[in-house]
């Protein structure tokens, strides 16, 4: 479940982090840092994502012709 609710609102949840970090909004230098790690893996998680998903719709072409 948890996983769902976060594909779903991955872009609100990436822009509040990244605006997070580039403004503070308050935040400690502390949780700034870890909101950028957590962006970075976020991003990284994205691209690897798109990645896979084209992959699987590669070979789901491939193996249906």
């Amino acid at each position: 479940r948890a996983l769902k609710v976060f594909l779903q609102n991955f872009t609100v949840i990436y822009t509040h982090f990244q605006n997070t970090a580039a403004r503070g909004d308050g935040a400690s230098a502390t949780m700034q840092g870890r909101v950028r790690k957590t962006t970075k893996q976020m991003s990284d998680f994205k691209r690897v994502l798109s990645r896979t998903l084209c992959l699987i719709h590669l070979l789901s072409v491939i193996l249906a012709w």
